[in-house]
């Protein structure tokens, strides 16, 4: 869809937002609020133009504890998939307290509001509606009046969860379009080779015995409506690093041995959050610094450049209306692959970590009617990015058609001004054929 028709929608909808707006805190999709100390069972069948999905989700959360279950399928074996967001247990004792499990206990307001899975690790089936999971190991907090520090241990590394793949006759494929794009062949010696992968069946367990730790302060005080908070952590990267080798015939054809890698970054980042009656906004810092290494075995890996961002957000509700309006700008991100011997290869499995790089958001939800006493609602997202000259525009229309079971229609449409050399290989660019619609039912127990 072209740029000027998603800017048509997206500022149509903020203009009907204003009429009538209730706010809800959504998860994946436009589901019911879960309460604390309550728990809930949501059942889904999602549809769209690419495929056919069936969802659980389990929540039970009684603030010193919380679980999170999250079950799927697409029809197929092979594309089943499971994540627990959060499963923790909390002991308090005075002014400190301790939990055991998985847990977001931190947040950073850039990693949050665009997805970036960089200080938090994310599930998500599409790359377009996520849900923030914990880390897992042991979470500490003592405070004060005015301060809270925490010190987490993570002796366990989950790294973020994305579309299911599968290898597949020398293929990397999945349910839906929206997996990583990789390379169908390369130039070798004036030659075109044609590409086939092999996922090498490794011992994950060498992926997830990784532990990393987190040191964090939060200035909190009770009469201001400003809050500051800062963090220093030295964990696992939340993307699995990829090396490889390569294996040629004699019909230049070569088959790509894929291994899954860890390496650690430290990650620093700093908010200054406000909450003020009818209006909160933020200020946000966040720098990832990854640490490279070379493999052995003439192997190639993926060498990762820095991420640094700043952001800012602001949210407004006048009597029954709210909107939410966020921007971005990320510098780095950028992938090279690197020989064993240190040289810089040609042939790469991705080009960049970021999605994107210069967002401006705006998210708005809108109560516009009634039917037979229940809410119809609406919520839509605009994101355009700068750095790619493209957006991306998802709507959702929900509603409670009997007692506990609801419908949700909507759509999703990406889009490029124009295809370039500077934006060929960007997220936008090369799913801008991939619209959809979806539709679904759930029933929350």
């Amino acid at each position: 869809m072209s740029k000027q028709l998603q800017s048509i929608y997206a500022v149509f909808c903020v203009i009907l937002g204003f009429f009538h707006f209730s706010w809800a805190n959504t998860s994946h999709l436009n589901l019911p609020d879960f309460k604390a100390t309550d728990y809930h069972i949501l059942f889904q069948m999602l549809s769209n133009s690419h495929s056919h999905q069936i969802e659980a989700r389990y929540l039970y959360d009684d603030n010193d504890q919380k679980a999170h279950l999250i079950l799927g399928s697409y029809g197929d074996p092979d594309y089943n998939y499971a994540a627990v967001p959060e499963a923790f247990k909390q002991i308090s004792v005075l002014d400190s307290s301790v939990s055991f499990g998985r847990k977001i206990s931190y947040e950073n307001q850039l990693d949050r509001t665009f997805n970036l899975g960089l200080f938090n690790p994310y599930f998500t089936t599409d790359y377009l509606q996520y849900t923030p999971q914990g880390l897992l190991g042991l979470h500490t907090e003592t405070s004060t009046d005015k301060l809270k520090l925490g010190l987490n241990y993570y002796p366990l590394f989950l790294p973020n969860q994305g579309a299911v793949i599968k290898e597949e006759n020398g293929k990397i494929v999945g349910p839906t379009p929206w997996i990583v794009q990789t390379p169908k062949s390369f130039i070798s010696n004036g030659e075109r080779r044609n590409i086939h992968y092999n996922l090498e069946d490794n011992d994950y367990s060498e992926v997830v015995n990784k532990s990393g730790y987190t040191v964090y302060l939060k200035a909190e005080p009770t009469t201001s409506p400003v809050r500051f908070q800062t963090a220093y952590s030295y964990s696992p990267i939340n993307e699995i690093v990829l090396s490889r080798n390569i294996e040629a015939d004699l019909d230049l054809n070569s088959l790509v041995n894929v291994y899954p890698v860890v390496r650690y970054s430290e990650k620093v980042n700093s908010d200054i959050v406000f909450k003020h009656e009818n209006m909160h906004g933020f200020v946000s810092y966040m720098l990832d610094r990854p640490q490279n290494k070379l493999e052995s075995n003439n192997r190639t890996v993926q060498f990762l450049s820095n991420i640094e961002g700043v952001g800012v957000g602001f949210g407004v509700q006048l009597y029954n209306t709210s909107l939410e309006v966020s921007y971005a700008r990320f510098t780095g991100g950028k992938i090279i692959d690197i020989d064993s011997d240190g040289q810089e290869n040609d042939f790469t499995l991705g080009r960049q970590r970021l999605l994107f790089q210069e967002p401006f958001k705006i998210r708005a939800q809108t109560e516009i009617m009634l039917i037979k006493r229940k809410p119809f609602t609406m919520e839509f997202q605009w994101t355009y990015d700068q750095t790619q000259s493209g957006s991306l525009l998802s709507y959702k229309a929900h509603h409670e058609i009997i007692k506990s079971l609801f419908i949700t229609i909507g759509f999703d449409l990406l889009g490029v001004d124009e295809v370039t050399s500077k934006n060929e290989n960007s997220f936008l660019a090369q799913h801008q054929s991939d619209d959809r619609w979806t539709g679904g039912l759930q029933y929350v127990f």
